[in-house]
């Protein structure tokens, strides 16, 4: 057996527990049927690229160790291919299955099968990729899926996130990230139960992007800024953010937009909760935007992620290590709203053989709070926003509200032009 090291940020996810699930997942749409057999041999060779993710989370008291297994049997159960014709209920279900932290592997796949085309689901701990991991991993799958030669030689099983710092070392490749929003076309599951898992997404069609694009350089801002200036507008209107009132959103921050070199190991988990603090005292979507705009650049300029990241390992270098984990339970932030910008999944870095891909799209972690998180993925110029979660028949009308809104709020742009 062979063990990999645990970083801080591995501790740090762990004792998230309480008010995460550690799941994150990406649903994949296909025009046709595609290889079953070549997806599982993918997918047993990315282990020795990512071996990690052939591993189980052993815990001793305070000490974690990422234990190896040298072959995943794929009777495990974490390859299944379900037939029949799709629905988005049965879509549902399949996000509801959870990775194991406890037992290897660390990811669940699922292909749901219809007569013309699949749709393939993949669930990963998040202990071991954020979003931008999840995309780097899944530009490597499709790589050997399509029988592309990968040099092993340089795809190291070094989980150092400190790498990011060093003054040298070999430089490697790492998927570039473009935020963009579109105007939308709402989709929504009937009303759920009064407790109990819940998915709602709506996507956006391609229709103005290139409007909102225009608009945004002539403000000096970024399509993201946008996207955040219509969230935001669309959380006033629900009820969830006051005007005249400092309100906080909870952002991952991912430490790789500091790695300019590329020395970060690119399987990783390499981002940190951040909160967003938010004040709008009108109702001028420009100086909300521009004033959303400011805060983000901010958040940038000041590394908060890796500084994060840099504070855990500081105080995990002077604290026995039963004190530093109860203080860091006792930090552990639990927010009411959350938001998680993923990005684009690139079509030039994301194919299986030519097979078409229609959609795609991420669903981050479930909150075990009744937090509400939204979660913005991009695909061929169209973005995806799903929520996923056990909520409150409160926080599901909320829910619709929001979604609601921010179809109200999307193109605000053409009331300024």
């Amino acid at each position: 057996m062979s063990a990999y090291n645990v970083e801080i940020l591995d501790e740090y996810l762990y004792l998230q527990e309480v008010a995460n699930d550690h799941q994150i997942r990406v649903v994949i749409e296909f025009n046709e049927r595609i290889d079953s057999g070549r997806l599982q041999y993918a997918i047993r060779e990315s282990f020795k690229y990512v071996p990690v993710l052939a591993s189980r989370l052993i815990v001793n008291g305070t000490d974690l160790l990422w234990e190896g297994s040298d072959s995943c049997d794929f009777e495990k159960n974490y390859f299944n291919i379900i037939e029949g014709d799709f629905s988005f209920s049965l879509l549902k279900e399949t996000l509801e299955k959870h990775v194991d932290q406890y037992t290897a592997p660390q990811l669940n796949v699922t292909v749901l099968r219809s007569q013309k085309n699949d749709v393939l689901v993949i669930t990963v701990n998040h202990m071991v990729f954020d979003g931008t991991g999840f995309k780097n991993y899944l530009t490597l799958l499709s790589g050997i899926y399509n029988g592309v030669t990968i040099n092993k030689k340089e795809v190291s099983a070094e989980r150092d996130i400190f790498t990011i710092l060093k003054p040298a070392g070999k430089k490697r490749r790492n998927s570039e990230t473009v935020n963009r929003f579109l105007t939308p076309g709402k989709k929504s599951e009937n009303r759920p139960s009064k407790y109990g898992s819940v998915f709602f997404t709506t996507k956006t069609d391609k229709t103005g992007y290139s409007e909102i694009q225009r608009y945004c350089r002539s403000k000096g801002v970024t399509v993201n800024d946008y996207m955040m200036t219509a969230f935001v507008l669309a959380l006033i209107d629900s009820g969830l953010f006051k005007l005249n009132k400092v309100s906080d959103i909870s952002m991952m921050i991912d430490a790789r937009r500091y790695d300019h070199n590329r020395f970060l190991y690119p399987y990783i988990n390499a981002s940190s909760m951040e909160k967003v603090s938010i004040f709008c005292n009108n109702r001028n979507k420009e100086e909300l935007l521009l004033s959303i705009h400011s805060e983000l650049k901010k958040i940038k300029l000041n590394m908060p992620g890796y500084r994060n990241l840099l504070s855990l390992r500081f105080f995990r270098s002077l604290l026995p290590r039963r004190l530093f984990f109860r203080l860091i339970k006792k930090k552990i932030m639990k927010p009411v709203i959350s938001a998680t910008n993923i990005g684009v999944l690139d079509k030039k870095d994301f194919q299986f053989d030519g097979s078409k891909i229609t959609n795609a799209f991420f669903v981050a972690s479930l909150k075990r709070n009744s937090s509400i998180q939204f979660t913005f993925s991009t695909f061929d110029d169209a973005v995806t926003i799903t929520t996923f979660g056990s909520y409150s028949e409160d926080n599901i009308e909320r829910i619709n509200l929001v979604y609601h809104y921010i179809e109200k709020h999307l193109n605000f742009y053409r009331q300024y032009i």
